[in-house]
């Protein structure tokens, strides 16, 4: 299982990050992000690709800003439907991450997404997370 402090090495680590993964590892640098979930949660590829391709669609259709979607559902599909992986959700006072990385090794970062807060189908979705 990876850790807040892992999480960072990895997005750290990347050689060519997207915007969202620098975006996060700035705002973990500077230690305005606190973890949702701590520790983080473990789910397969197939049900964090089923539920994130809604969660993309949804905030679409909202119009929230994000940032990471594409990329990240890319490369979760391109992995086994029955791997496990772990989601890392980091929120601060106005954005939410889902930091995705290998369950396998812990040591493969998937992806990062980010999306803004605000849009009442995100709040609704990080009251169940809470609960």
């Amino acid at each position: 299982m990876s850790t807040l402090q892992d999480v960072e090495q990895l997005l750290v680590q990347q050689e060519n990050p997207d915007d969202c993964c620098r975006e996060c590892y700035e705002a973990l640098s500077k230690h305005t992000l606190t973890e949702i979930l701590p520790g983080g949660g473990h789910t397969s590829v197939y049900d964090a690709l089923r539920i994130f391709r809604v969660r993309h669609w949804t905030t679409q259709q909202a119009g929230t800003p994000t940032c990471g979607f594409e990329e990240t559902l890319r490369n979760l599909s391109t992995r086994p439907p029955d791997e496990l992986i772990s989601m890392h959700v980091l929120g601060a006072s106005d954005r939410v991450f889902t930091v995705f990385v290998s369950g396998a090794t812990s040591s493969e970062l998937i992806g990062c997404i980010r999306v803004m807060l605000g849009a009442p189908s995100y709040d609704a979705y990080l009251r169940v997370l809470r609960d």
